[in-house]
């Protein structure tokens, strides 16, 4: 009895496609190994690698094999040459390479920033919502404060940008990479004393603060609040809003060797303006007060020779959604996320 041409290309088209689900599954399953220092591969769900990227960032080998060839002695007998291996009078060591040793420095610089993502992330969460919890920084306890500052310290040991002040001295270039710090950022939390000042005024309160970044200008901007208004529901007041912005220029530091991180920040001019009054916008039927700090002849300078409007500001961590960073005078920590958007 003949089979049915319809079965015979039914079973062919299920062979086929079996074949085809093992073939695309194989590299999948590569997908999610990452190397272990200890050798061997390892499963890691929080880190997808595919091997076709994996295989650059191994060590070239340059011609040389995990084992040396072993030293040979030639020696005749009755016309004929035969090949021994030359004994060693010392003990002869066995050096087991893994997978760890093979990998290239931007390999392992890989891996590391790979396999610390889950704790940084977990970190960056707890940070934000202490943040929330103590109205970033202003009502923070001093438990509070030291439960922070470890946090700071842990992300800082993950950094994984070790050059973040690079490209701040010019505007960006078509087609140039953009500067680490490139963005628009909101505090989240602070401990230095000129910020926590702004909340001490018996009119104002202090609103959202965002750091605006576009090299190698930095405009810090401030939300003021008049006080009364956090006293009336939303609902039962006309609204009012005030915003000042402090225009900085900065360049790296480029005395010493750590300038990849630390700034040097230029306070260049300062404006004040009413955004919202009893409700209504003002756009621009209200002017700004602003002031401009001119560069005087002879003007005072610091110990450094520097301007004395000149202050640093070290970048101690850096990634594409956190920033942190540190005052070297009058000091503090400052901590921001990254934004879509800030109203400027």
């Amino acid at each position: 009895r003949k089979r049915s041409p319809s079965i015979l290309i039914y079973a062919f088209a299920i062979t086929m496609l079996y074949r085809t689900t093992i073939f695309l599954l194989i590299p999948t399953v590569g997908a999610f190994l990452t190397l272990s220092p200890g050798g061997g591969v390892a499963i890691d769900s929080h880190a997808p690698i595919s091997m076709s990227r994996v295989a650059p960032l191994f060590a070239s080998s340059k011609g040389e094999k995990s084992g040396k060839d072993k030293p040979t002695t030639t020696s005749s007998a009755n016309g004929a040459t035969v090949d021994t291996d030359a004994a060693d009078d010392s003990t002869t060591t066995t050096t087991t390479t893994t997978a760890w040793d093979e990998l290239s420095d931007a390999g392992r610089s890989l891996w590391e920033t790979i396999r610390d993502a889950p704790e940084r992330y977990r970190i960056q969460q707890d940070l934000i919502l202490m943040g929330a919890s103590y109205d970033r920084g202003f009502g923070a306890s001093p438990s509070a404060r030291q439960k922070v500052n470890e946090m700071v310290k842990e992300l800082i040991t993950m950094n994984p940008c070790q050059d973040a002040a690079r490209d701040m001295n010019h505007r960006r270039e078509k087609g140039q990479e953009e500067s680490p710090l490139q963005g628009n950022w909101r505090l989240v939390w602070t401990t230095a004393q000129d910020i926590l000042a702004l909340n001490a005024s018996p009119f104002t309160t202090v609103g959202a603060i965002h750091q605006v970044v576009e090299p190698p200008i930095i405009t810090n901007i401030v939300d003021l609040i008049p006080r009364a208004q956090e006293l009336v529901a939303p609902d039962k007041i006309l609204s009012t809003l005030f915003r000042g912005k402090v225009k900085n220029k900065a360049q790296p530091k480029n005395r010493d060797n750590d300038s990849r991180m630390i700034l040097d920040v230029t306070f260049e001019s300062v404006n004040i303006k009413a955004v919202e009054v009893l409700g209504r916008k003002t756009g621009s039927n209200l002017p700004a007060f602003g002031l401009n700090l001119p560069k005087l002849p002879g003007a005072p300078s610091n110990n450094n020779g520097r301007d004395s409007s000149t202050r640093q500001l070290e970048i101690v961590y850096v990634d594409n959604k956190m920033m942190i960073t540190q005052q070297k005078a009058p000091g503090g920590t400052n901590v921001f996320v990254k934004v879509d958007d800030a109203e400027v």
